[in-house]
């Protein structure tokens, strides 16, 4: 599981966050969208989840890639955050 995380880790990092023309990751449809998506990466690590890439910030409609450690139950386990996140079923006593 660690070499996927690792493989996982250095394609994301190498994505561009900006305009459509020049970017990997573009802007989400509203601020609405973008501050969705930036709560549930705020309560998934409030409630224990590691942020393995990202710092749970954003830049008006756009938000960097994310990639969480997070356990089943949080919020961002059952809803779907529409923006770029990913979350690893990781075994419960896993560490990276």
């Amino acid at each position: 599981m660690e070499s996927l995380i690792a493989a996982i880790k250095q394609r994301v990092e190498k994505f561009v966050v900006g305009g459509p023309e020049d970017a990997s990751i573009s802007s989400l449809f509203s601020d609405g969208s973008a501050e969705n998506v930036v709560n549930l990466i705020k309560d998934a690590k409030a409630n224990g989840a590691e942020i393995l890439i990202g710092d749970g910030i954003r830049d008006g409609t756009l938000v960097k890639p994310h990639l969480l450690n997070v356990r089943p139950g949080m919020k961002i386990w059952k809803q779907e955050t529409f923006g770029p996140g990913a979350r690893p079923n990781l075994p419960r006593n896993h560490r990276i």
